[in-house]
C-alpha cells in the first residue's frame, strides 16, 4: 500500500573497499573491484538482513553503519576473504567502528594466506580489472549470440520492462527490452533540477522487477535488435518467466510489433488476458466489447495487425479504443 517500501543505502563502516570503473569506460576499474563487488553481491543478494546505522555524515550524504546476514557482519567477512582493506585511524579522522581491533586481526590473517586484493600472483591484478565494452554493433553481437542464453548481471531497471546490465563473460554494458512488453513508465524532467514524472503503476511496476530480479544471476535470450543499438530478449530465471508474471499481474502490456521476437508470443496475449478479465491495476478500468447478440460471442470485428507464424496471427479487436 502506497507504492514500494523505503530503502536505505548504507557504506560499511571500517573498512574500504576497491572503486569500479565508469560504465561508460571513461574510467577503469582499480585492482580487484569487480571481484570484490561480487564477493559482496553474491553474499547478500536477495537475503533479510539487519543493520545498524553507526554515523550519519551530512555533508557527503552518507550513512555508515554494518550489515548482518545470518547474524555474521559482513564487514568482517570481506576483510576476511580479502576483498578489503581497514580503514586506519589518521589524523582527526579515527577509525569509530567498534569492531575495528577484530577488522585489523582478520586484515592481517588475509594479507600472510595472500588471498583476495593480497594476492601474490603476478598476474592476478591485470586479471581482475574488467575491459567493459559499450560501444559496439549491436547486430553483429545479436547475429554471434542469437539463440544461446548469455548469462547477464542486471545492474539496472529503468522501468519494468527495460534492463540494463553487463553480459557475461564479455563485459558488454547492454540496454535490453523485454520482448513484446512494456510497462508503465517514467518522464524526464523539464528542469535540470526536476522531478521525473511517473505514469501510473510505474513505480509499482519497476519495483515488481528489481525486488526478484536486480543483480540477480539470470540469463537472457536475445532474440531482437532497433536502430537505436538496444537489444530485445527474454530474461530466464529459475523461478518462472518476469515477462509472464509482469503480463499477469496487470504491470504490463502486449507490444504486437516486438511480440514477434519473443518465442513464445501467444502466452504473452494468454497472460494480457488474465489481467483483463480480472482488471488488476493497469486494466482496472478495463470493459470487454460488447458482442452482437446475432453475431455469436467468439466473432468480432478486427484488423490483423501481426503474423506471428503459419497458424498464429494476432487480430486487434477494433471495438477497443
Amino acid at each position: 500500500v502506497g507504492g514500494p517500501p523505503p530503502e536505505r543505502q548504507i557504506t560499511l563502516a571500517g573498512i574500504i573497499s576497491p572503486r569500479l570503473g565508469r560504465r561508460d569506460g571513461a574510467s577503469k576499474d582499480e585492482p580487484f573491484a569487480w571481484p570484490a563487488r561480487e564477493f559482496l553481491r553474491k553474499l547478500c543478494i536477495g537475503k533479510v538482513v539487519s543493520f545498524e546505522v553507526e554515523e550519519v555524515v551530512a555533508s557527503i550524504g552518507k550513512s555508515f553503519g554494518h550489515v548482518f546476514v545470518d547474524g555474521q557482519n559482513v564487514a568482517l567477512t570481506l576483510v576476511a576473504a580479502g576483498w578489503a582493506k581497514v580503514k586506519q585511524n589518521i589524523g582527526n579522522n579515527p577509525t569509530r567502528t567498534q569492531y575495528y581491533e577484530e577488522l585489523v586481526q582478520l586484515e592481517q590473517q588475509a594479507q600472510s594466506s595472500g588471498i583476495g586484493i593480497w594476492s601474490k600472483d603476478p598476474n592476478a591484478v591485470a586479471l581482475s580489472i574488467r575491459s567493459m565494452i559499450s560501444e559496439f554493433d549491436a547486430k553483429q553481437v545479436l547475429e554471434a549470440l542469437k539463440g544461446s542464453p548469455q548469462d547477464l548481471v542486471i545492474e539496472q531497471f529503468r522501468d519494468g520492462a527495460t534492463v540494463r546490465g553487463f553480459l557475461l563473460p564479455t563485459f558488454h554494458w547492454v540496454t535490453i527490452y523485454l520482448s513484446g512488453v512494456s510497462c508503465p513508465g517514467f518522464k524526464r524532467p523539464e528542469e535540470p533540477d526536476g522531478v521525473e514524472l511517473a505514469e501510473p503503476f510505474a513505480h509499482e511496476a519497476r519495483y515488481f522487477v528489481e525486488s526478484r530480479l536486480l543483480n540477480r544471476d539470470v540469463q537472457v535470450l536475445l532474440e531482437g535488435v532497433d536502430k537505436y543499438n538496444n537489444f530485445y530478449g527474454s530474461l530466464i530465471h529459475p523461478a518462472g518467466n518476469i515477462s509472464a508474471e509482469l503480463l499477469k499481474v496487470g504491470l504490463g502490456k502486449v507490444v504486437d510489433w516486438s511480440a514477434k521476437f519473443s518465442k513464445d508470443p501467444a502466452m504473452l496475449y494468454k497472460c494480457e488476458r488474465i489481467a483483463k478479465e480480472q482488471r488488476l491495476r493497469i486494466w482496472k478500468d478495463y470493459q470487454a466489447p460488447a458482442r452482437s447478440a446475432t453475431a455469436g460471442a467468439a466473432e468480432f470485428v478486427g484488423k490483423v495487425v501481426e503474423i506471428i507464424s503459419g497458424d498464429f496471427l494476432v487480430v486487434r479487436d477494433m471495438a477497443i479504443p
